[in-house]
């Protein structure tokens, strides 16, 4: 019974230390013209390590390669026909990570919107500044995604971004600003419980 009750207070305490950040966020891309969104909620066991979940909302949609081999007795030179394409569906993208943090430094690894990827994030003047990097979809360009930018909090739970996207793909490179928020579980209690109380 001792034990029972030992492991079931040590399995507490972990629930009771997990926490639940949810996070929002768009950002404003220049030569498109178009804004990116993302829902993030993050279960954080301890302050060194998190796990996130990401849906995203990109205008660009999901992009995934396709290619058709066909054998043909038509063409006594190349009897073999190949036909590649590439397909762009307007659907929601999702990014799942694996987050630890060693001293002012994060470290991520994962899958970031539908491919596999890794990131890192630098934590500046008290955590208030971040600067971060992605590197992800090696194989739907001729070199991988690569997005860099930097999120300043400028109150409790708001912040500001802006970043380079798609550095290594010329064509493709554009430059973003946005904004988001973040809550934790401490942080939705206190809104909640501070909030008017509606009258009828």
């Amino acid at each position: 019974v001792n034990e029972i009750v030992e492991e079931s207070g040590q399995f507490i305490k972990k629930i009771t230390r997990l926490q639940t950040i949810v996070g929002m966020r768009s950002d404003y891309y220049a030569d498109r013209g178009t804004v990116r969104n993302a829902l993030e909620l993050r279960l954080q066991p301890k302050p060194d390590k998190y796990y996130s979940l990401q849906l995203i909302d990109d205008p660009r949609g999901a992009t995934r390669f396709r290619e058709t081999v066909t054998n043909t007795s038509a063409s006594s030179e190349d009897p073999v026909t190949r036909e590649q394409q590439t397909v762009t569906e307007d659907r929601f993208r999702l990014s799942l990570q694996f987050a630890k943090r060693f001293w002012f430094t994060t470290g991520r690894i994962g899958i970031i919107e539908n491919s596999g990827g890794l990131g890192i994030d630098l934590h500046l003047l008290g955590d208030d500044l971040e600067i971060s990097t992605d590197l992800f979809s090696f194989a739907d360009n001729l070199n991988p995604r690569q997005r860099a930018w930097g999120t300043y909090n400028f109150f409790n739970h708001l912040y500001v971004s802006g970043g380079v996207d798609e550095i290594w793909n010329r064509e493709s490179r554009d430059v973003f600003l946005g904004f988001g928020l973040r809550f934790n579980d401490d942080d939705l209690k206190t809104i909640l419980t501070t909030a008017p109380t509606p009258s009828f």
